[in-house]
Formats: structure tokens, C-alpha cells, sequence
């Protein structure tokens, strides 16, 4: 009978090389599925952009978005309502009685980068010509590596553009 004396070199080369590739496999996925998380979140702050465009041109003139870090969800969150320099912000609430807001992935990271270098957080159109009163200006997303990192510089995946004369956005 012969004695087993372990694996052959040949046998080694060939687990690791499939290791090699599960490990690949993996790392591809993960871009791709963190790639998918950020255009979902650019995507909805895209889409609430066009409904405050709506609302402000059949309703009110002071209604408004307002995207913020809230620790509740650890992330951030896109709240709608109405903002007046008298009362501030009022969320606004559903039939239901539910507050009307979108929790964004807990690893993204949104950063608004007014346009001239200074504005508000606060999103608001102008009802007369469909101009940006308030909120001009680019919103990157950022990806953390998980949702205590605070370190995700260098990790833009997408941005929301928003046109101060025009009202335009667009996803980049």
C-alpha cells in the first residue's frame, strides 16, 4: 500500500487558482452591486427634483426638499415638505398620517457642493419661471465601505446636477 505523503504542487497551484477566481467573482460583484446602490440613491434624488418641479408649479411655491444625515436610519434621508424664512421647515405628511421621506442607502454619503461656492441645503423652485430658488448646485455620491466608515473621499460614484437659471438636473 502506498503512503498519501500530501498534495501534489500541481494540485496547490490549482486550488489557489480557483480561489484567485472566487475571490475575483466576489470583488466584481461588489462594485457592481455598490455601483447599483449609488444610481438607485442619484435616481431617487433625481426623481423627488422633477416631483418638487411639479408640485411647485400646481401647488406651492414653498414646498421643498431637504436631504440630511440622520442618525435614526445611521445614513441619510431625503425629507419633502415647505420652507418660508417665517416658519422654517414643516414636513409634509401622506393621507395616512406618515411622514412623506426616503431613507437613502446607509452607506451613501451625499455631498452638496453649491453653485458660486455658497447655498442652501434646502431645495426650492421658483414658481415663475421654474428656476432654482434655493439648492443650486452639484450633489456627489459618496459610497462609504461600511456605515461607520468615515473615511470615503475618493469614493464618488455618481452626482445629481441641479441648474440654477434653467431648473434642469440631470444625473452624471
Amino acid at each position: 500500500m502506498k503512503k498519501n505523503k500530501g498534495y501534489s504542487f500541481v494540485e496547490l497551484v490549482i486550488c489557489m487558482a480557483i480561489m484567485a477566481a472566487l475571490a475575483a467573482i466576489s470583488f466584481i460583484s461588489l462594485g457592481i452591486l455598490n455601483n447599483a446602490r449609488a444610481k438607485d440613491v442619484s435616481s431617487k434624488i433625481d426623481t423627488q427634483l422633477h416631483s418638487l418641479w411639479v408640485n411647485t408649479n400646481a401647488k406651492s411655491q414653498d414646498a421643498c426638499i431637504i436631504i440630511e444625515s440622520d442618525p435614526d436610519v445611521e445614513g441619510y434621508i431625503l425629507r419633502c415638505g415647505t420652507y418660508n424664512s417665517t416658519d422654517g421647515f414643516t414636513q409634509e405628511f401622506d393621507s395616512a398620517g406618515n411622514e412623506v421621506s426616503y431613507a437613502l442607502n446607509n452607506r451613501i454619503v451625499v455631498e452638496y457642493v453649491p453653485d458660486g461656492g455658497s447655498g442652501t441645503d434646502v431645495i426650492q423652485f421658483n414658481k415663475s419661471d421654474g428656476s432654482v430658488k434655493s439648492g443650486a448646485g452639484t450633489y456627489n455620491i459618496y459610497m462609504r465601505a461600511s456605515s461607520n466608515d468615515t473615511d470615503y473621499s475618493g469614493k464618488l460614484m455618481t452626482k445629481v446636477v441641479l441648474n440654477k437659471s434653467t431648473g434642469s438636473h440631470y444625473i452624471d
